[in-house]
This record gives structure tokens, sequence and C-alpha cells, in this order.
């Protein structure tokens, strides 16, 4: 038998790798989608949920989508759960063995002005309320932390502009951000709290008090001290202690006490190293417990604590005061050092907090943990008139890598005459493509392998990359299969030309096709996936063709990718009458041996252009009349287009039924989605 986790880093990374795939340069695309405009069987009052199932995800969703339009980068986040400060309450702190980590208030929000501020408990004062607001004004991105007034330690993590915080926030959930001065100041392996988990007794060896002149540096010796006469009058009973000048002239600084000598009119302590700056009569100090903290040899800078003596407590630890943090700490003990003069009959026993990796701050979506993707974007009206502003919808989604049906493209040659230099082929894959010109030159041998001169493959290329080679008149590109070294390279197809001097390139792909057809400079485009743009290079995957794109229509309509129209259009000569909304669309079969009628689903109409669009389209439409079923409207039609994606093309990801909202020319709707991994 085996027990198994999926770590919370794992999930983590899931909606990390969707929001990094906007970025890449084969880059993913997400479209969020409504469609549904008919009401549920049984009425709206009765949302169904969605499940699973293909017809739902597949067939459903397809055959009532709208439209949809494209995420960028700014439409998606990382969100954590939503804890906003409150007076009273008692937050958790960090703590690194702390399994149940998604059920711990160890951090809060709070807002100023134009900004919310996020801060991560590191200490809440031994289970005591928090009753002072973190302020970001109090702290700075190279603090390890900061300290209130109500004995919390807080953290501070990233800020987050208010409207940007608004976009995506809901009362449960908020978007998390990687702050990179925080992150550029966090320190790995620091060692920030230090728990008191039994306080002992009997930790005798604390004194405070101010030198005097006479005190100070004593017979020159910048490393003795003398302190008050009513201090310990057992030699070493302050060995290794700790000294902390706590106001005055030095104040803050800090040093191990390495000798205590009782002598006949004077107790004397010396320390381990000089103070950087001198003490005078205004120094005021305390001497406390040293913590002793003990790593595995990774550390670079030692941590300095001391721990505080409740004097009401038979001397017990009650707190632990950590004075440097240190660095490189992978695991960590810590004990209270005390001197073989003092009898100390019940130890007091500490536990250290490990920051995570990097730091406390350096990676606030994992520190915070993570796991669910926010995805908020607006539809505004008409999205400068790409999608439909009538009727009203019930479903919303999320789609990967659709793919357009119908685009065309008009092309032009290098020399920028209308054309492509060569001619794209039928059925043919062809590739949008940025090329990096390499150095040297390479011998095309009509083969699968070509030679260099002057190239330096093995830093150019791994397996998989996309290779160009280009002569004065020829092209070809492929898959590199085997970097063998600087001076061999091996891919997928043979090069169709030989040429011995060919300029070499590696590509990029943004967007892949299939070509329909191409005649006299205008290629028609299938199967698109990714987004064309304007003076970008396309290359055939048969022919080898190349040209820049100049301009493109999508379904016969001049607009880009950014949104999607999947309303079937059935474009008319006449109407006769009034559809009602949502209706079912008729046409009777004219086709021997199929006796089914064709059905859809009656959405608008635009009188102007003479187009009625409909949904839910089954069976085959042509050159004919229907009739509404319920108004006995009636159409003649003239052609049928179909939506601008494919049917079941890409990876609906996310399904939501909804109450019915309804568009207008007038109103934006907000969508807001939540994916937890």
């Amino acid at each position: 038998m085996s027990n198994r986790i999926f770590t919370n880093n794992f999930r983590s990374f899931n909606a990390s790798q969707i929001i990094e795939s906007v970025n890449e340069s084969s880059n993913t695309t997400y479209y969020l989608f409504f469609g549904n405009h008919v009401p549920y069987t049984g009425g709206d009052s009765n949302t169904p949920t969605p499940n699973n199932s293909t017809r739902d995800v597949i067939t459903y969703s397809y055959s009532n989508m709208i439209a949809g339009k494209r995420l960028t980068n700014s439409d998606l986040s990382h969100m954590v759960k939503r804890y906003d400060w409150a007076a009273g309450t008692v937050y958790d702190q960090y703590d690194d063995i702390a399994g149940n980590i998604d059920d711990l208030k160890y951090y809060v929000v709070t807002t100023t002005g134009a900004n919310y501020y996020v801060f991560k408990c590191l200490f809440n004062n031994s289970g005591s309320a928090s009753t002072i607001q973190p302020n970001f004004n109090d702290t700075s991105a190279q603090d390890n932390f900061f300290i209130t007034s109500d004995g919390y330690h807080w953290k501070f993590l990233y800020s987050v502009e208010k409207s940007v915080f608004e976009k995506f926030a809901t009362k449960d959930y908020m978007p998390v951000y990687v702050d990179s001065n925080v992150s550029g100041n966090a320190v790995s392996g620091s060692i920030d709290t230090i728990l008191v988990l039994s306080g002992g007794q009997y930790y005798n060896n604390y004194y405070s008090g101010r030198f005097n002149n006479d005190g100070i540096r004593v017979g020159g010796d910048p490393k003795k001290y003398n302190i008050g006469n009513d201090a310990s009058s057992l030699n070493n009973y302050y060995y290794n202690s700790l000294i902390y000048i706590t106001g005055g002239t030095g104040q803050g600084q800090y040093k191990r006490i390495v000798g205590y000598d009782v002598l006949s009119t004077t107790k004397q302590i010396t320390v381990d190293t000089a103070f950087s700056i001198p003490l005078d009569a205004t120094s005021r100090y305390e001497i406390t417990p040293y913590v002793s903290v003990s790593g595995n040899g990774t550390e670079t800078n030692t941590v300095f604590a001391r721990a505080l003596v409740n004097s009401l407590s038979t001397n017990s630890i009650y707190s632990v005061e950590i004075l440097s943090s240190g660095k490189g700490y992978l695991n960590a003990n810590a004990i209270i050092s005390v001197s073989p003069a003092i009898s100390i009959s019940n130890t007091a026993t500490l536990r250290v907090i490990l920051p995570p990796y990097g730091g406390h701050g350096f990676n606030p979506i994992k520190e915070l943990n993570s796991r669910v993707l926010g995805i908020s974007a607006t539809f505004s009206n008409s999205e400068s008139n790409t999608i439909t502003i009538k009727n009203d919808y019930r479903t919303v989604g999320l789609l990967k890598d659709p793919l357009f049906a119908n685009v065309v493209l008009t092309l032009r040659k290098e020399d920028s005459t209308l054309g492509a230099d060569g001619n794209f082929i039928d059925n043919e894959g062809v590739l949008q493509y940025r090329p990096y010109k390499l150095a040297g030159t390479v011998d095309a041998g009509n083969s699968k392998t070509a030679n260099g001169t002057n190239t330096k493959f093995v830093d150019s290329f791994n397996v998989g990359d996309r290779i160009l080679i280009k002569s004065s008149t020829s092209n070809f590109v492929a898959n590199v299969t085997l970097v063998a070294n600087d001076t061999s390279i091996s891919f997928d197809a043979n090069c169709p030309f030989t040429n011995t001097v060919s300029d070499i390139y590696k590509i990029t792909v943004s967007a892949t096709a299939n070509v329909s057809s191409y005649s006299a400079g205008s290629l028609q485009l299938t199967n698109v996936s990714g987004v064309l743009t304007n003076y970008s290079k396309i290359i055939g995957l048969r022919s080898y063709a190349t040209a820049n794109i100049t301009s493109y229509v999508i379904n016969n309509e001049t607009k880009n990718f950014n949104t999607f129209n999947q309303l079937d259009k059935f474009y008319y000569d006449s109407v006769t009458g009034t559809f009602a909304e949502d209706e079912t669309i008729t046409q009777a079969s004219n086709l021997i041996g199929l006796v089914q009628d064709s059905t859809a689903k009656y959405h608008s109409i635009d009188t102007s252009n003479k187009i009625l669009f409909v949904t839910n389209r089954f069976g085959i439409f042509n050159a004919n009349s229907a009739t509404g079923n319920s108004s006995g409207a009636k159409v003649d039609i003239s052609t049928v287009i179909p939506g601008d994606i494919v049917p079941g093309s890409g990876e609906i990801l996310y399904l939501e039924y909804t109450d019915p909202i309804t568009r207008s020319a007038t109103s934006s709707e907000k969508i807001k989605l939540l994916a937890e991994y």
C-alpha cells in the first residue's frame, strides 16, 4: 500500500501553465464565449447543471454558441483566498510544518488610497488578536518584517492597483502577484521566527542597566565593560549570554558575552568583538540568554537571536527576538545557551520556522498557495460591431485553441507586388512564422541532412525546432530531428533543392492553417489555429511558397481574431412576416430519400444587410424558403454561411449555465470565472 499527494506546487503549476501559454512564442489562444439564447427546458427558473458528457460539452455547446472574445494576459490572474484585515481577529502565523495551509488565515489584505496591500503574518504574538492594521508606509521591500504595536510581525508581499484588484476580486478570492522589488530583496534561507514551545524555568541570566563613564572600555580595552554592582556575584554567570543596546548611543548593536568576572569592586563582562559604534554613558543595555541556531552547513550568514525572560513566571522564556535573520538555512534547530554557572532544571524548547524557498516574499503565488486561476473579461456591447447585441444568453465558457473556418488573405511578394513567391497548393498546411537569421551558410544537398560552414547548430537548435533553409529562389522548412554537431543538422523531410551556399534561419510559429484555394494573390484558408496578423510571413509546407500578409477577412468580414461570431447566417432575398424570438425555423426536405426536415433556432435579424441569424442548425439548409414554426413567418434563403469557427474544434475547458443575460447596445457584461486546481 502507498499513500500519495499532489503537492500545492503542482496545483499552482497548472494555473501558471495557462497564464504562461498566452505569452509563449507559439502561443495558445483562449476565448471566453457565451451561448444558448433558448430558454431551458421547464423554464429559466430551473437552471440545469452541466456535466462532462460529450453531448453537453461538445454537441450542445457548439450548437448553442453565439460569440466569443479572445483573452489576453491582462484577463488572467493567479488567485488566492481573500482575508480582509479586521480588528479583533486572531490571524494564523506562517508555519513551515502546516499541512492544512488552505485552512489558515496567515495573510491579510488592506486598502489605502488607490492600492490594495497584502501582508503575511510571521508571528501572531502567541495567538493574540490583531488590533493594529499593518500599514504599507511602515515597511519597505528591504524589510524582513515589521512589528506592529500589538506584537504581530508582518511581511509586506505585494500591492495591486485598485482597478486591477477589483477586476478579478470576489468576496472570497483576490489576485496575487509577484512584486519584483520584494522578490529581489527576499533572503533565501533567512530565519525570521523561532517559536517557544515550552518556556522552561529559572533562566536567571538576564540583567539590564546603563553604563557609566568608568565602566566603558575598561583599561582602554574595547571589549571590556563594567555593569551594575547588583548583577550576579557568580563568575561566568552571564557567559554565553547576549548584550543588546536598547537605547542611547549604539542602539541596536549586540554582542555575545565570552567572559564574566566578579572583581573586588566591579563586575565585568567581556564581549566577543568590539562595538562598531563606541558606547558612552547614554547607552542602555539588556543582557539576555543567547539563542544558538545551528543549520546543516548551507548557511552563509549566522542567525543571532535572544530569549526574552518572563520574571513573573519563574524566569521562563516567553519569546525569541530575532536580531539578525541569517541566510542560507535549509534546516535549523535552536537551543538556549546558558553558562554552567546557572542551574536550569526545566529546559525551554524552541522550534525554528523555516521560510519558503527563496525567502518570504520571493514568490507569493506559491507562498499563499494559489491554485485558482482567475479569468475576468468584459463583453463591451458589440465589440466594435463584431458580435451581436441582440437577444440573450445562458451559457458562459472557456474555449482553447478553436480553429477558424474561413479566412481569406491578401498577399504580397518580397518585391511588394501582389501574390506569392511560389504557388500555394490546395490542402497543404501553411505556417505564419518569424525568421531569425543565423550565422554561416549550409550546403543543401537534396537530403534530410545539411552541412554548415561557420555555423553554430548546437547553440542554435534543439530537436523539434523549426528550421528554414533559403536560397536565392527556393525555400525549405522542416522540423529538426538531430543536431549532430555545430556543422551537421538533420530534419524530417528532404530538402527539395541543391544549393551549396544557402542561408539558414530558426523560425518561431505563431499560427497554422490549411489551404482551401489560391488565386491571384488571394489565399483562402481553413482550420486556422492561432492569430494571423498583417505584415507577417507565411510559408507552405509542401509548396514552400512564401508571402507577406497585407490584409485578411474572416468569414467575409473585415475584423481581427479578437472575437468570433458563431451565429450561422442565412442571407435572404425576402422575409414575409415577423419571426418570434427563439422559435424553430424549418425547411422542408427536397432531397430524394431524405425525409427529415432541416431546423434551426431563430436568434435575430439584420434587415439592412438581409441576414437572418440562427443557432442549433440541424440538417442541410439550401437556397429555398424556410418557415417559423410558431410565427408562420417565411424567409427565402439565398446563401448559408456557417459561424466563424469550426464546430467541435479546440477544447472547452469550462462550462457554466446561468440565468438569462440580456445583451444591448448600451450595456456591457463583465464575466468572472474561477478555475480551481
